[in-house]
């Protein structure tokens, strides 16, 4: 007589109710403290805010002096230029070198501004010396009109140009007016051809203090007004005063 397979009861897996099966089990996670990482094996990342060289580091300050320096020497570079507001452009050129020179020499770590300091130095620099070189010119040419320099360089100037002006062609056509004027009891100059240069002074002669120096000298063929021909020479002199004259005379 053969006997049925006896099997045990098995216990139910704690936490479930006698009768049912047990679920899947859930997994059980550590929960980390505020501002610690979670240790152990799968432990989730924690962000721990920004890390790393120059995040959340303080920005770099700017020097005063160097800003003050830079403002020194735009000032001195734009006014002299300027007649009047040159006179103050040397005080602020020197300013602006002093002040950048200091703005250099107390750089620390954590300020700029060198850049800005050496540009105010060069302004600075710059515009001092050209309202300075202004101001000395002004100096010399007041001086000059007062001694009448400028005078006599005016009348040297006009003197030159009307000489410049003149050739033996124009030179020839003064001759004849001139004869028109002079002559008497002579033959009259009608006109004067074929001349040439014999001397040329108008590039390089200069005023007299007194008399009359040559500028032009030319000789052509001379037409008078008895009918006859011969040589002439026209000459242009000028005199101190710085004026003008023409001449001539039969060969």
């Amino acid at each position: 007589m053969s006997t049925a397979p006896q099997h045990a009861p098995v216990p139910p897996a704690p936490g479930t109710a006698a009768g049912h099966a047990a679920g899947p089990a859930t997994p059980a996670y550590a929960t980390a403290a505020p501002g610690y990482a979670p240790t152990g094996a799968g432990a989730a990342p924690v962000w721990a805010g920004p890390v790393g060289p120059g995040l959340g580091a303080p920005a770099p300050r700017r020097s005063g002096l160097a800003v003050a320096a830079l403002v020194l020497g735009l000032l001195a570079l734009l006014g002299c230029l300027v007649p009047v507001l040159n006179v103050g452009s040397v005080g602020l050129g020197l300013a602006a070198l002093v002040v950048g020179v200091l703005a250099i020499r107390r750089l620390v770590p954590g300020v700029t501004g060198k850049g800005m300091a050496v540009a105010g130095i060069v302004t600075g620099v710059v515009g001092a010396l050209v309202a300075a070189a202004m101001w000395i010119a002004l100096v010399a040419l007041g001086s000059a009109v007062e001694d009448g320099a400028l005078e006599d360089l005016s009348v040297d100037l006009g003197t030159s140009l009307a000489a410049s002006s003149y050739d033996c062609g124009s030179l020839g056509t003064e001759a004849v007016s001139v004869s028109e004027q002079v002559a008497v009891d002579q033959p009259l100059l009608l006109s004067v051809t074929d001349a040439v240069v014999v001397e040329d002074h108008r590039s390089d002669f200069v005023t007299p203090t007194e008399g009359e120096t040559l500028v032009l000298a030319c000789s052509g063929t001379a037409s008078w007004s008895d009918g006859s021909e011969s040589g002439v020479t026209t000459e242009l002199t000028v005199d101190a005063e710085g004026e003008l004259f023409v001449a001539y005379q039969q060969q």
